[in-house]
């Protein structure tokens, strides 16, 4: 779980890029993230409720 008490924050607030991929969960905490990309994942149906997924990369806000 992302949160602002860990430390990739910190590093962003040092200066350093900090990514984190997500699939598409409904509680990934976005306040101090900023989506940079959305792709469309094929997946089966034997593994997900879909058969595309929506995954985001996310940079820390400074």
């Amino acid at each position: 779980m992302l949160r602002r008490s860990g430390p990739s924050p910190g590093l962003s607030r040092r200066g350093a890029t900090v990514l984190s991929g997500d699939p598409g969960r409904s509680y990934l905490p976005q306040g101090d993230l900023v989506a940079i990309a959305t792709y469309e994942v094929p997946t089966t149906r034997a593994l997900e409720d879909a058969e595309i997924k929506r995954a985001s990369v996310w940079r820390f806000s400074d």
